[in-house]
């Protein structure tokens, strides 16, 4: 299951992606929270020590990698996304025995 959380700025949408994966964690479901905001407050909203929140590297700030993994660029895109019928794993490596 994907679940995507968006709409206008200050609407909860950070809080209510860190009830999501926590609910969903507890109930022992495997999560990967992205965090796409350039503010990126998934990490402090989830309770990671702010230690290691200084060592993460927000996606928005990840350009070739986002282009290596999706195959997209800005002349083959239409707004932010581009899907060309494979997985796409960010920032690390794929689960093959796991089909998103």
């Amino acid at each position: 299951m994907k679940i995507a959380v968006t709409g206008k700025g200050g609407v909860g949408k950070t809080t209510i992606s860190a009830v999501l994966a926590r609910l969903y964690a507890e109930e022992g479901k495997k999560v990967f929270a992205v965090d796409v905001d350039p503010d990126a407050n998934l990490g402090l909203a989830l309770g990671f020590p702010e230690e290691q929140l200084e060592k993460m590297i927000p996606i928005s700030k990840m350009r070739m990698l986002v282009e290596e993994r999706t195959g997209a660029d800005k002349s083959n895109t239409v707004g932010n996304c581009r899907n060309r019928g494979r997985r796409v794993c960010l920032p690390g490596k794929c689960d093959a025995e796991t089909d998103h």
